[in-house]
């Protein structure tokens, strides 16, 4: 198949505008994320309920529980907190903190589940 230049040129026109209008959405869909970690001295239940009492205090929204997580909403983002077992009646408590427009504040609250944890 021969491709004219004038065809050529659309197809060219079409994907550049594709990709320019494209590009833009996708950078601006994107969350910024923070994440951080925390060793525990306690086991996954009492990770769990801890979780759950940090939530409570910063009165922020829960969105969901399940054997080894808590998740919830605070002003623009969302968050996880997972738990998982190290052996001898220790965890580690695992942050995942999303915010839709501002890596700033997706790092502050990390910082608060952090200390608050």
């Amino acid at each position: 198949m021969r491709i004219f230049p004038g065809k050529l040129a659309v197809v060219s026109s079409i994907a550049l505008g594709l990709g320019v209008f494209v590009t833009p959405l996708s950078a601006q869909a994107r969350p910024s994320i923070s994440s951080g970690e925390k060793p525990l001295e306690i086991d996954v239940e009492a990770c769990l309920i801890r979780a759950d009492q940090v939530i409570k205090s910063l009165n922020v929204s829960s969105s969901g529980s399940g054997p080894y997580h808590r998740s919830g909403y605070y002003d623009d983002g969302a968050f996880r907190i997972l738990c998982y077992d190290t052996g001898n009646g220790t965890s580690l408590a695992i942050f995942f903190v999303a915010h839709d427009e501002s890596q700033e504040v997706a790092d502050t609250f990390l910082d608060t589940l952090l200390d608050q944890f």
